[in-house]
């Protein structure tokens, strides 16, 4: 048997050695060990890091105060980033530290900064910051940004039009081929614009151009007022009859799927509601929808048919006969069987007319913020 002495081993073990583990007995007595010391280094990149460390936290900082309605917080919040870390970039220049420059942080700051800007109205300073932004070819796709401006344009008092469809279209011009989900958000706002402008010709075509790639129920209503305030009948019953061939929300919601099938299964034994919020979600979109197109259908039914044809009666008969053809819209038959009665009076009419007012000015009036 080879002996392993040479080593340091035997088998009862020295003094001061692993074998017979004396060196832990020995030092039980003695407490526990030390704390760590804290590192002290005070190169510049060690300060450079701790600086882009603060910068981050008061990003998350101004974000989480924007989504807590905070926006004085917020505000408050982005403008010490902006200056923390415009303290950063001397910093790194002062110690050629310039390869470590952060771009995405600078763009990151920069960006929150004109958001916290638009959150709290103050509209100048947001245009400014976005200007810097898209004019800086350091950031990549930045010119997307003009959607944001164009936003801003949108909802000055007073609203400047003309400059929001132009920062829409640059906008536009920056999303390729293969974006079609933002390229169809960009059309619908730039289609808003000019129905604010009463520019329903120009409108009806960026809406027809969404139909005809991804039929949506809240542009195929903007397109069937944009037809309505056209006069044009023909278009209004093709439209209504595309609205009625889609068969999911605009937040993807089936709307074939089936409703409750008994109220008790929505609720447990204490009577109690016992709905995830997923399916409320999904039931509210179902409501909505169908609210919006009973809307549309009350819309148009006094102006699709002329007195020769039977006049407004005719018009609903129209409407009620072509919602029959979709089991999903079966409960808004009743409801315009009953606007039919009251339509024919005088009254009725009216109501039909200030309700296309209120379309006008509600509904088609939606704009998409859409930030990048």
């Amino acid at each position: 048997m080879t002996s392993i002495r040479a080593a340091g081993y035997s088998s009862s073990g020295r003094v001061g050695t692993s074998a017979g583990l004396n060196q832990f007995s020995s030092n039980a007595g003695q407490g526990p060990a030390p704390p760590l010391e804290s590192k002290t280094s005070n190169t510049p990149e060690d300060v450079a890091r701790e600086m882009e460390k603060e910068v981050n936290a008061l990003l998350e900082e101004s974000a989480t105060a924007n989504v807590e309605n905070k926006p004085d917080l917020a505000l408050d919040r982005a403008k010490k980033a902006a200056q923390k870390e415009r303290k950063l970039g001397k910093h790194r220049e002062q110690h050629q530290l310039m390869d470590q420059m952060n771009i995405d942080l600078t763009y990151a700051v920069c960006f929150n900064l004109a958001a916290q800007y638009e959150a709290n109205e103050m509209y100048p300073e947001a245009l400014n910051t976005y200007s810097l932004i898209v004019k800086n070819k350091q950031y990549a796709q930045s010119g997307r940004l003009r959607v944001n401006m164009g936003n801003i344009y949108f909802k000055q008092k007073p609203p400047r039009y003309p400059t929001a469809i132009k920062m829409y279209r640059m906008a536009l011009d920056q999303i390729p081929a293969s974006g079609k989900e933002m390229r169809f958000k960009i059309m619908r706002n730039i289609a808003h614009a000019f129905v604010r402008m009463g520019n329903y010709k120009d409108a009806q075509m960026s809406y027809e151009a969404i139909m005809e790639a991804r039929p949506d129920l809240q542009s195929g209503f903007n397109l069937l007022v944009c037809y309505f305030a056209l006069g044009d009948r023909e278009k209004m019953k093709s439209c209504l009859s595309k609205l009625l061939a889609i068969r999911e929300t605009d937040l993807g919601v089936p709307l074939s799927a089936e409703e409750d099938e008994d109220d008790k299964d929505d609720k447990d034994e204490d009577g109690e509601d016992d709905e995830d919020e997923l399916r409320k979600a999904e039931k509210e979109a179902r409501r909505n929808a169908k609210a919006l197109i009973l809307l549309a259908t009350k819309l148009i039914a006094p102006r699709i048919a002329d007195s020769k044809e039977g006049g407004v009666v005719a018009g609903f008969d129209y409407v009620i006969e072509q919602l029959k053809t979709s089991h999903d819209y079966m409960v808004c038959v009743l409801e315009m069987e009953r606007g039919e009665r009251e339509c024919v009076c005088v009254y009725g009419i009216y109501t039909c007319i200030r309700l296309y007012i209120y379309i006008c000015h509600t509904y088609v009036n939606i704009y998409l913020y859409v930030y990048i």
